[in-house]
């Protein structure tokens, strides 16, 4: 019996030591123009190469290459290898991503702050360099 009435203020102490102010909205606003950045390399030389626009302080416009280690644009054929499908699974897995790193930049100009843009099953490596572009890109933009 003691050990429960032990359990129960524990939790009771320790609920009231959780913090129950909502955390303000912050409205982060930027220095119009264009702001361009590329992220570092991942694991297999993969990176960003991100165009932002700032508009009235908010981002307007966000273009990004996804580029392969050779510096190509991921499309169809990232995950092949001499031209082929030699690997279906890893093909696929290859596909998932660059489609799902196309939403990054949609998700950011809803969001209007990278720490708010959620990663993407399957595009997890994609959107550290993302990440990393973005916060190049504004960088200099930050009021």
């Amino acid at each position: 019996m003691k050990k429960l009435a032990l359990l129960m203020i524990l939790i009771f102490v320790l609920a009231g030591c959780g913090n129950n102010k909502e955390q303000e909205e912050s409205t982060i606003s930027y220095k119009d123009g264009e702001y361009t950045a590329q992220s570092d390399p991942d694991d297999w030389g993969g990176k960003i190469v991100l165009r932002l626009t700032v508009k009235d302080g908010k981002i307007e416009t966000c273009e990004q290459d996804n580029l392969d280690s050779s510096g190509q644009e991921k499309n169809e054929e990232y995950g092949k290898i001499d031209g082929k499908i030699s690997n279906p699974g890893l093909y696929k897995i290859a596909q998932g991503a660059v489609e799902a790193t196309k939403e990054y930049p949609n998700m950011l100009i809803d969001k209007q702050d990278i720490n708010k843009v959620e990663v993407i099953s399957g595009a997890t490596v994609s959107h550290k360099c993302f990440t990393d572009a973005v916060n190049r890109a504004l960088e200099d933009a930050k009021e």
